[in-house]
Protein backbone atom coordinates (compact mmCIF):
# COMPACT_ATOMS: atom_id res chain seq x y z
CA UNK A 1 0.00 0.00 0.00
CA UNK A 2 1.37 3.38 -0.43
CA UNK A 3 0.92 5.69 1.84
CA UNK A 4 -0.05 8.96 -0.01
CA UNK A 5 -0.08 12.30 2.16
CA UNK A 6 -4.00 12.33 1.61
CA UNK A 7 -4.09 8.89 3.23
CA UNK A 8 -1.84 9.71 5.78
CA UNK A 9 -4.25 12.40 6.50
CA UNK A 10 -7.26 10.21 6.78
CA UNK A 11 -5.77 7.60 9.05
CA UNK A 12 -4.37 10.28 11.43
CA UNK A 13 -7.87 12.09 11.62
CA UNK A 14 -9.53 8.49 12.23
CA UNK A 15 -7.61 7.92 14.98
CA UNK A 16 -8.41 11.26 16.31
CA UNK A 17 -11.37 10.60 16.50
CA UNK A 18 -11.15 7.09 18.15
CA UNK A 19 -9.17 8.56 20.92
CA UNK A 20 -11.85 11.44 21.07
CA UNK A 21 -14.44 9.41 22.03
CA UNK A 22 -12.39 6.63 23.80
CA UNK A 23 -10.79 8.98 26.36
CA UNK A 24 -13.77 11.72 27.12
CA UNK A 25 -16.44 9.33 28.03
CA UNK A 26 -18.19 10.36 31.18
CA UNK A 27 -20.21 7.96 33.15
CA UNK A 28 -23.10 8.81 35.35
CA UNK A 29 -22.24 7.84 39.03
CA UNK A 30 -25.45 7.31 41.02
CA UNK A 31 -23.95 8.24 44.45
CA UNK A 32 -26.57 7.73 46.66
CA UNK A 33 -26.44 3.57 44.95
CA UNK A 34 -22.73 3.56 46.16
CA UNK A 35 -23.64 5.46 49.72
CA UNK A 36 -26.10 2.21 50.07
CA UNK A 37 -23.34 0.06 49.90
CA UNK A 38 -22.88 -2.26 52.57
CA UNK A 39 -19.59 -0.60 54.59
CA UNK A 40 -17.02 -3.83 56.06
CA UNK A 41 -14.60 -3.71 58.17
CA UNK A 42 -11.77 -1.71 57.85
CA UNK A 43 -8.37 -3.96 57.58
CA UNK A 44 -5.80 -2.00 58.61
CA UNK A 45 -3.98 -4.81 57.00
CA UNK A 46 -4.44 -3.23 53.72
CA UNK A 47 -2.19 -0.08 54.96
CA UNK A 48 0.89 -1.97 55.29
CA UNK A 49 3.60 -1.53 53.24
CA UNK A 50 4.52 -4.01 50.88
CA UNK A 51 7.17 -6.56 51.78
CA UNK A 52 9.20 -8.18 49.20
CA UNK A 53 7.22 -11.40 48.96
CA UNK A 54 4.35 -9.43 48.01
CA UNK A 55 6.46 -7.59 45.07
CA UNK A 56 8.22 -11.20 44.11
CA UNK A 57 4.72 -12.43 43.62
CA UNK A 58 3.81 -8.73 41.23
CA UNK A 59 6.53 -9.45 39.16
CA UNK A 60 6.32 -13.45 38.55
CA UNK A 61 2.44 -12.42 36.82
CA UNK A 62 3.99 -9.84 34.47
CA UNK A 63 3.65 -11.57 31.08
CA UNK A 64 6.64 -11.45 28.95
CA UNK A 65 7.10 -10.18 25.36
CA UNK A 66 4.81 -6.93 26.21
CA UNK A 67 5.95 -3.21 24.91
CA UNK A 68 6.67 -1.08 27.64
CA UNK A 69 6.04 1.39 28.59
CA UNK A 70 8.08 5.33 28.84
CA UNK A 71 10.99 4.11 30.71
CA UNK A 72 11.30 1.53 28.24
CA UNK A 73 12.09 -1.30 31.03
CA UNK A 74 9.97 -4.34 30.20
CA UNK A 75 8.91 -7.11 32.23
CA UNK A 76 11.68 -9.39 31.64
CA UNK A 77 14.07 -6.42 33.16
CA UNK A 78 12.33 -6.68 36.62
CA UNK A 79 11.94 -10.24 36.46
CA UNK A 80 16.07 -10.29 35.74
CA UNK A 81 17.17 -7.92 36.89
CA UNK A 82 18.80 -9.07 40.02
CA UNK A 83 18.73 -8.49 43.95
CA UNK A 84 20.13 -5.01 43.21
CA UNK A 85 17.47 -3.88 41.14
CA UNK A 86 14.86 -5.49 43.02
CA UNK A 87 15.71 -3.96 46.05
CA UNK A 88 16.25 -0.33 44.60
CA UNK A 89 12.50 -1.27 43.14
CA UNK A 90 11.61 -2.12 46.36
CA UNK A 91 12.68 1.09 47.92
CA UNK A 92 10.77 2.86 45.32
CA UNK A 93 7.54 1.29 46.19
CA UNK A 94 8.06 1.78 49.52
CA UNK A 95 9.09 5.40 49.32
CA UNK A 96 5.72 6.08 47.51
CA UNK A 97 3.53 4.24 49.76
CA UNK A 98 4.93 5.95 52.87
CA UNK A 99 4.33 9.45 51.45
CA UNK A 100 1.47 8.56 49.51
CA UNK A 101 1.86 9.42 46.11
CA UNK A 102 2.85 7.33 43.05
CA UNK A 103 5.43 8.71 40.79
CA UNK A 104 4.26 10.56 37.51
CA UNK A 105 5.59 8.44 35.58
CA UNK A 106 4.12 4.93 36.50
CA UNK A 107 0.74 6.56 36.16
CA UNK A 108 1.69 8.06 32.31
CA UNK A 109 0.58 6.18 29.19
CA UNK A 110 2.38 6.59 26.24
CA UNK A 111 -0.40 6.45 23.53
CA UNK A 112 1.00 3.88 20.65
CA UNK A 113 -1.57 1.73 18.48
CA UNK A 114 -0.36 -1.79 18.27
CA UNK A 115 -2.26 -4.32 16.30
CA UNK A 116 -3.82 -7.28 18.71
CA UNK A 117 -6.38 -9.24 16.20
CA UNK A 118 -9.14 -9.13 14.10
CA UNK A 119 -10.19 -6.70 11.29
CA UNK A 120 -6.81 -4.22 11.27
CA UNK A 121 -9.46 -1.28 10.31
CA UNK A 122 -10.87 -1.47 13.32
CA UNK A 123 -9.58 0.71 15.99
CA UNK A 124 -10.76 -1.31 18.84
CA UNK A 125 -8.54 -4.01 17.55
CA UNK A 126 -5.23 -1.93 18.67
CA UNK A 127 -3.94 -1.97 22.10
CA UNK A 128 -3.83 1.69 22.82
CA UNK A 129 -1.44 2.62 25.63
CA UNK A 130 1.72 1.77 26.99
CA UNK A 131 1.96 1.32 30.89
CA UNK A 132 5.10 1.48 33.16
CA UNK A 133 5.88 -1.68 34.23
CA UNK A 134 6.92 -0.77 37.76
CA UNK A 135 3.40 1.12 37.50
CA UNK A 136 2.15 -2.26 36.88
CA UNK A 137 4.61 -4.19 39.74
CA UNK A 138 3.04 -1.60 42.03
CA UNK A 139 -0.88 -1.46 41.50
CA UNK A 140 -1.03 -5.22 41.28
CA UNK A 141 0.51 -5.10 44.82
CA UNK A 142 -2.65 -3.59 45.40
CA UNK A 143 -4.84 -5.77 43.42
CA UNK A 144 -3.66 -9.26 44.90
CA UNK A 145 -4.08 -7.84 48.16
CA UNK A 146 -7.51 -6.51 47.61
CA UNK A 147 -8.37 -9.96 45.87
CA UNK A 148 -6.88 -11.49 48.82
CA UNK A 149 -8.75 -10.14 51.65
CA UNK A 150 -12.43 -8.87 49.68
CA UNK A 151 -12.97 -11.38 46.90
CA UNK A 152 -14.11 -13.78 49.22
CA UNK A 153 -16.51 -11.67 50.90
CA UNK A 154 -18.12 -9.39 47.61
CA UNK A 155 -17.55 -11.67 44.49
CA UNK A 156 -20.12 -13.83 44.09
CA UNK A 157 -18.97 -17.64 43.86
CA UNK A 158 -20.88 -17.97 40.20
CA UNK A 159 -18.38 -15.38 39.43
CA UNK A 160 -16.00 -17.20 37.16
CA UNK A 161 -14.59 -14.29 34.92
CA UNK A 162 -11.82 -11.77 36.07
CA UNK A 163 -11.00 -14.40 39.03
CA UNK A 164 -7.57 -16.54 39.74
CA UNK A 165 -8.19 -20.16 39.01
CA UNK A 166 -11.28 -19.90 37.71
CA UNK A 167 -12.50 -19.64 33.88
CA UNK A 168 -15.51 -18.80 31.69
CA UNK A 169 -15.38 -22.20 30.22
CA UNK A 170 -16.65 -23.59 33.42
CA UNK A 171 -19.59 -21.08 33.15
CA UNK A 172 -20.03 -22.30 29.31
CA UNK A 173 -20.24 -25.97 30.31
CA UNK A 174 -23.25 -24.94 33.08
CA UNK A 175 -24.77 -22.99 30.51
CA UNK A 176 -24.84 -25.81 28.10
CA UNK A 177 -25.92 -28.48 30.41
CA UNK A 178 -28.69 -26.27 31.33
CA UNK A 179 -29.60 -25.72 28.01
CA UNK A 180 -29.41 -29.55 27.55
CA UNK A 181 -31.78 -29.98 30.43
CA UNK A 182 -34.94 -27.53 29.37
CA UNK A 183 -34.64 -29.05 25.67
CA UNK A 184 -35.04 -32.40 27.32
CA UNK A 185 -38.04 -30.84 29.71
CA UNK A 186 -39.72 -28.75 27.03
CA UNK A 187 -39.15 -25.86 29.30
CA UNK A 188 -37.99 -21.77 28.15
CA UNK A 189 -34.37 -20.60 28.80
CA UNK A 190 -33.95 -17.38 29.27
CA UNK A 191 -30.38 -16.02 28.80
CA UNK A 192 -28.77 -12.45 29.06
CA UNK A 193 -25.44 -11.48 27.77
CA UNK A 194 -23.49 -8.03 28.66
CA UNK A 195 -20.11 -7.08 27.21
CA UNK A 196 -18.56 -4.13 29.07
CA UNK A 197 -16.08 -3.05 27.31
CA UNK A 198 -13.37 -0.40 28.95
CA UNK A 199 -15.79 0.29 32.05
CA UNK A 200 -12.09 1.85 33.64
CA UNK A 201 -13.04 4.89 31.15
CA UNK A 202 -16.94 4.99 32.14
CA UNK A 203 -16.24 5.64 35.89
CA UNK A 204 -15.86 9.37 35.31
CA UNK A 205 -12.67 11.55 37.28
CA UNK A 206 -11.73 9.56 40.34
CA UNK A 207 -12.89 6.43 39.56
CA UNK A 208 -10.97 3.48 38.68
CA UNK A 209 -7.61 5.52 39.14
CA UNK A 210 -4.43 5.64 41.97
Amino acid sequence: MEWRPSLIARVVARWSEHFQKLLNVTGDIDHEALDNIPQRITKTSLGEIPTMAEMARAIAGLKDGKAPGGDGFPAEVWKHGGDNLFSRLHQLITNAWEMGSVPQAWKDASIVTIYKKGDRTDCGNYRESLLSIAGKIFARIFLNRLSTHITPEVVPETQSGFRGNRSTVDMMFCLRQLQEKCIEQDRPLYMVFVEVMRSIQLGGPGYGSY
